[in-house]
């Protein structure tokens, strides 16, 4: 076994770690109700416009009935699984991006500067 490919993974890992555990801790104290968890099998558009499936786990926040906070290694997104009027009223400014067949809206991607 690769001991500093190991190492390498763990690092990345505690960086989304302690993203999640930001996200949920600015969370906690309001009136959301919050689930999270690692997911793998989310999807990515490549350079050329297709949607690309990626096998390793990412953490995920969600917040019950809003939206699905999707924590990657170099950028956050918000995605809401509603209408588009819905997703309006609870993100007004949001440039709202329709994904693939399902109603879920992209609402925002955050690059991580880190």
């Amino acid at each position: 076994m690769n001991k500093e490919l190991l190492n390498e993974i763990n690092a990345a890992y505690y960086h989304l770690e302690a993203k999640k555990t930001e996200i949920v801790q600015a969370l906690l104290h309001r009136i959301f109700q919050l689930e999270s968890g690692w997911y793998n099998g989310h999807y990515h558009k490549s350079e050329d416009g297709d949607w690309e499936r990626e096998s390793y786990p990412i953490p995920v926040v969600g917040v019950k009935g809003i939206c699905d906070i999707e924590i990657q290694f170099d950028k956050i997104t918000v995605s809401a699984k509603m209408k588009r009027d819905m997703a309006l009223t609870y993100f007004p400014h949001m440039n709202l991006k329709p994904m693939g067949w399902r109603i879920i809206w992209r609402i925002s991607t955050i690059r991580d500067k880190a």
